[in-house]
């Protein structure tokens, strides 16, 4: 029980909004990729199997997702000293 209490207050204090955002990027991942792929396998006359679209663009959204989000913080000018 203390181990979740820890968890759980880790996510709460320091990073419960970066966690929130990765799983809202997953959720609309699967989703639009799901709707993506039934349109391209049908106009293309594929099978179309949602748990392999699924996995494939619930990690392509996440790949994404991470690299905007480091890219977007080593831009950042606010952060640099701009003192001369």
């Amino acid at each position: 029980m203390r181990n979740f209490v820890r968890v759980f207050v880790f996510f709460t204090q320091q990073s419960y909004t970066l966690f929130m955002k990765y799983i809202a990027v997953g959720i609309w991942s699967v989703i639009l990729g799901n709707v993506l792929g039934f349109i391209v396998g049908e106009l293309s006359k594929q099978a179309y199997i949602p748990w392999k679209i699924s996995i494939i663009f619930l990690v392509i959204g996440e790949a994404a997702a991470i690299l905007i989000t480091t890219i977007s913080q080593s831009a950042d000018n606010s952060k640099k000293n701009t003192d001369q």
